[in-house]
């Protein structure tokens, strides 16, 4: 993933694997034609130049070249190994790495054995990962190590804890479907439920009129509607030619339309601004770009979301941007939408880290915001966390569990306006790509199973049953107690909706009767089956 890469998703083109050749020494040139083929210095030297433009197939190309001819060629095994890790190829990475540890070839800051331990890491082998940043934080430490290293390394092992954790709490064998209709071998993502339609933005079209060799290919909106048994998917009316258009996300009336519209400032990484249209009796009004202090001039301004929170009855804005006055690297922010107008936007502090914190989607029917972030603990790359709240004050961020997240980049979590279905975009190992070592993402889709506790209650002598009772159910949090629902029941039973992983208890009260309470624990992961509790 690049650093500055701001919309989640490389430019795909082939990946070939690493190959060991091994060989005594190495020539001065390449090919077998010593007068046509580019010398090692030039190959190293235009791998270095393609990996400071953001074009890490280019680099990985260039180092493979090398190391076809020489596979201990140290220098281009870590420059190979770190253009894997910046294209997510984390298997080649993985072997570069282990090449130079295997041959003790980690000298002088011992960073291969991190890197090494990074790439299992995303690859979710979580205890061998473990191991290798245990091995570099506690016996081959090297002398002066930077404390930005070390604290790193830390935060590597503390994940590596983490992860472990998330996998003995989560239910792998949740439902996860892969949306095979619309993925392609470049990048899906972005997806956007509105009714039966998914709005989502591909990577996939060729930039015809691109100056750059070879041409790299633009993202634009697409959307993908049920026929029959499958999604048809296709282009929207308003892309623009030559310049990204990407990012969809509406008002709740759907009569504005919140867009990104990007374009390349290096050979790989974009600037992206904010765009909006209004309904029309004939379609969609024309392109209006928010006003300047929306997008920051020189800075990013992308992923928006729309969200309305309980209670208020001015939306919000929400968007991600790496303009000066934030928390992190990219933040997330929030406007309050004023009919035409935008207020000062504010940085959302609250949840944001220190590191990237990208992909917002506010649910209003849940009051829920979803958002990815690299800055707490993950189990691999951005993972998927939500919290509850508005403005400033926000509930502690939840990880979203396995499977949803996993040891690759887990992004653009959104949930359909009923509340039944999620969908999102991946990286992970198994995706749709043009091989499987390669960075794109596509598209996945989960049912959203809503948990329900039955409380009924009952004379504790006679053990009748008792109706016309007053039923509250509390949530305990971090922050203390919080009444959630409080119902005169005029039956004998009522459902309640939970949540997993999250502690609860109901109070039963009726005249004459002395009043009982329950408290319980929901199950770490969603499930199917109803709680029947008994008061």
């Amino acid at each position: 993933m690049k650093s500055r890469q701001i919309l989640l998703f490389p430019i795909v083109l082939f990946l070939a694997v690493l190959t060991a050749h091994g060989q005594s020494g190495i020539t001065d040139k390449i090919d077998a034609d010593h007068d046509r083929a580019p010398s090692v210095a030039v190959l190293e030297r235009e791998a270095v130049n393609a990996a400071k433009e953001g074009d890490y197939y280019t680099a990985m190309v260039y180092y493979r070249r090398i190391l076809e001819s020489d596979s201990m060629h140290v220098s281009a095994l870590k420059g190979y190994g770190d253009a894997a890790m910046r294209f997510s190829a984390f298997e080649v990475a993985e072997m570069a790495y282990q090449r130079l540890v295997d041959h003790n070839l980690t000298a002088p800051d011992g960073m291969p054995l991190v890197k090494l331990a990074e790439a299992k890491f995303r690859l979710e082998k979580y205890a061998e990962a473990k191991e290798l940043y245990r091995r570099f934080l506690f016996v081959e430490t090297p002398v002066g190590i930077t404390e930005d290293v070390l604290e790193n390394a830390q935060r590597g092992l503390e994940n590596c804890d983490f992860a472990i954790q998330v996998i003995e709490n989560s239910d792998l064998q949740a439902p996860l479907d892969t949306l095979t209709d619309i993925n392609t071998e470049y990048s899906e993502y972005s997806p956007y439920p509105k009714g039966d339609t998914i709005y989502f933005s591909s990577y996939r079209f060729v930039y015809e009129k691109d100056k750059h060799y070879p041409k790299r290919h633009l993202i634009k909106v697409m959307t993908a509607v049920p026929q029959s048994d499958t999604l048809h998917a296709e282009l929207v009316d308003f892309n623009e030619e030559k310049l990204h258009t990407a990012h969809v996300t509406f008002n709740e009336a759907g009569d504005v339309m919140y867009y990104t519209i990007c374009r390349f400032v290096s050979t790989a990484d974009l600037q992206c601004d904010l765009y909006m249209r209004k309904a029309t009796a004939s379609g969609w009004g024309p392109a209006v770009k928010l006003p300047s202090h929306i997008n920051m001039a020189g800075y990013t301004t992308t992923e928006p979301s729309i969200g309305r929170a309980p209670g208020e009855t001015e939306e919000t804005l929400y968007f991600v941007s790496d303009r000066p006055g934030g928390k992190g690297k990219r933040d997330i922010w929030y406007s309050k939408i004023m009919r035409d107008s935008f207020s000062q936007p504010v940085n959302l502090e609250a949840l944001n880290t220190k590191e990237n914190d990208v992909t917002p989607f506010y649910h209003n029917g849940t009051g829920m915001l979803y958002f990815s972030t690299d800055g707490l603990p993950t189990i691999g790359g951005f993972d998927i966390y939500r919290s509850k709240g508005k403005g400033d004050n926000w509930d502690e961020p939840e990880h979203m569990g396995m499977p949803i997240n996993s040891g690759g980049n887990d992004v653009f979590f959104a949930v359909s306006q009923n509340g039944k279905t999620s969908f999102f975009a991946s990286n992970r190992y198994g995706s749709y790509n043009v091989s499987e070592e390669a960075c794109c993402y596509d598209i996945f889709k989960s049912d959203l199973v809503k948990p329900e506790m039955i409380a009924v209650t009952f004379d504790e002598i006679t053990k009748d049953s008792l109706d016309d009772t007053v039923l509250q159910l509390v949530e305990f949090t971090p922050k203390g107690a919080s009444e959630e629902i409080k119902v005169k029941v005029p039956g004998t039973w009522f459902g309640f909706p939970l949540q997993p992983r999250r502690s609860y208890m109901i109070i039963a009260s009726k005249p004459r009767y002395t009043d009982d309470t329950i408290r319980f624990e929901t199950p770490p992961t969603i499930w199917k089956d109803l709680l029947v509790k008994k008061l």
